[in-house]
């Protein structure tokens, strides 16, 4: 392979990241304005994506959690907040949306000791 055509094939790989980059994050601007706007069904479905795209991030999987919160889906809402709680169990409002999610399964010793944790961080 000559150089001219690894030079060409790494601009491209380049311009690949850089897309998926910009597309997750319209993605992510998208899912952040149906939140604000109460569209959590429409968040939700985008915030699946994203947090199975992106498995190491805190944010779509705590907004993921959120989405389901805000539709009255406790049980199902725990799975991506705890996943994001392993990530970074001080990301903003988290634990607060774990005592939500535990309080409302029947967690209530676990739900106390989050609520707690945001009562402390607030």
């Amino acid at each position: 392979m000559t150089a001219t055509v690894r030079a060409g094939l790494a601009i491209l790989l380049c311009l690949s990241a850089l897309t998926q980059t910009a597309l997750a994050d319209e993605s992510f601007d998208a899912a952040r304005r149906a939140l604000a706007d109460d569209r959590f069904a429409s968040a939700e479905r985008l915030l699946e994506t994203l947090a199975r795209e992106a498995p190491g991030e805190v944010e779509p999987h705590a907004l993921l959690g959120r989405a389901r919160l805000r539709q009255g889906r406790f049980a199902v809402a725990r799975e991506p907040l705890e996943h994001a709680a392993a990530l970074d169990p001080d990301w903003p409002g988290l634990q607060r949306d774990l005592g939500s999610a535990w309080l409302h399964t029947g967690e209530h010793a676990r739900a106390r000791d989050a609520l707690e944790r945001a009562i402390q961080a607030d």
